[in-house]
Formats: structure tokens, sequence, C-alpha cells
């Protein structure tokens, strides 16, 4: 994925992309992990946290806007 307005390359893995693909819609936080919960073999704690990072990071790098 690129920004180019600050022309910063990022790289997904295979569930970051899924993140991303899910957040054409705005949905919350619980809405994604339990996508993803039923796509990937995660639990519910490690989905919430490893998810919330990700999101803080695309949000950090002006990439999305959380509200």
């Amino acid at each position: 994925m690129l920004d180019p307005r600050q022309s910063r390359y990022f790289g997904l893995d295979r569930i970051g992309q899924r993140i991303w693909e899910l957040l054409e819609r705005p949905q919350s936080v619980g809405e994604l992990c339990a996508a993803l919960e039923g796509e990937f073999d995660v639990s519910t704690e490690t989905c919430r946290a490893d998810v919330l990072a990700f999101l803080g990071q695309l949000e950090e790098a002006e990439l999305l806007e959380i509200r």
C-alpha cells in the first residue's frame, strides 16, 4: 500500500490486507474482530489487541481516521 502524500510504502500481510478490505465500510473493532475470527484461527482477546495496534499504526500514518 502506498501513501502518495508522504511517499511511504506500507506492506500488509494477509490479515492486514483483509482488515483493509473490511474497512471499505466503516465498522467497529468488534465487527472487524467478528469477521476476522470467522476467517482466521484467533482468539477474541488476541484479535482485539492486534486490530487496535494495526489501526493505531494506520491512524498514525494518516491512512485512516478513527472515530
